[in-house]
């Protein structure tokens, strides 16, 4: 097992950076150039050169499965359901490229080294919360991407004002930059990655109400705001 000499992991950094108003895009940048790197390697070592494709039709059922499961157990999450709803509805017909990927892509699985490499992403086993058996299914990278962009909104609302215009200046800042930084010039799929965006948030409301219930309010009121605005808490739609 491999020792890092880390300054801290995703999470301390960032969250540090947020409350003190302190830019985070370079870093947040960097993170995207990281996990792109990643998805390039894991798809070279799994096959020849095609990627597998899977039906946006599966993807979107059992996406609505899981938002459904949710809404059954909270309230807040059913009401909302109807306006959800439409961000699986777009994969329909779709082909979706999948391959394995980190499968519980956050702020605090990574860490920054102390030397000049920066950023080193730990623990693939995948998200804690879902079967065994589906944990290291292949899946779309744009899941990792829409779970780091699901985590920066953690750092967001786990401030004190967390729709205080200075947060949410740095919440857009950071997540244009990590996207700026994964995609390299490449077009953002807007309509994969909001689907995504809105499952990883249905599994995390799932998951505090299971261990953390204090903590529900956080994916709870990112929610609301993907229920009221196209764009949601994700700025994919910002410049594209």
């Amino acid at each position: 097992m491999e020792y890092i000499d880390a300054v801290g992991d995703g999470w301390q950094l960032a969250n540090a950076a947020c409350a003190a108003g302190t830019d985070f895009a370079d870093l947040a940048a960097e993170l995207g150039r990281a996990l792109r790197s990643v998805h390039t390697e894991l798809a070279k070592a799994e096959r020849g050169s095609a990627p597998s494709l899977v039906p946006g039709t599966d993807v979107a059922q059992a996406m609505t499965a899981r938002l459904e499961e949710v809404a059954s157990q909270a309230p807040e999450i059913a009401a909302m359901v109807d306006q959800l709803r439409p961000a699986f509805a777009a994969l329909v017909g779709l082909e979706i490229p999948v391959q394995q990927i980190h499968g519980d892509f956050h702020l605090g699985q990574v860490l920054y080294r102390k030397d000049p490499s920066g950023w080193v992403l730990i623990d693939f086993e995948g998200e804690p919360d879902s079967p065994a058996d589906q944990r290291n299914r292949p899946d779309s990278p744009w899941r990792d991407v829409a779970s780091a962009l699901r985590s920066f909104g953690y750092v967001r609302r786990s401030q004190t004002d967390p729709d205080s215009p200075q947060t949410a200046a740095w919440y857009d800042h950071a997540c244009q930059a990590f996207l700026d930084g994964y995609c390299d010039g490449d077009a953002v799929p807007t309509e994969l990655l909001r689907a995504y965006h809105v499952d990883r948030g249905a599994y995390e409301v799932r998951y505090e109400l299971r261990h953390r219930p204090a903590q529900a309010h956080i994916p709870l009121g990112s929610f609301q705001n993907l229920a009221a605005d196209p764009t949601g808490e994700s700025p994919v739609n910002k410049e594209q």
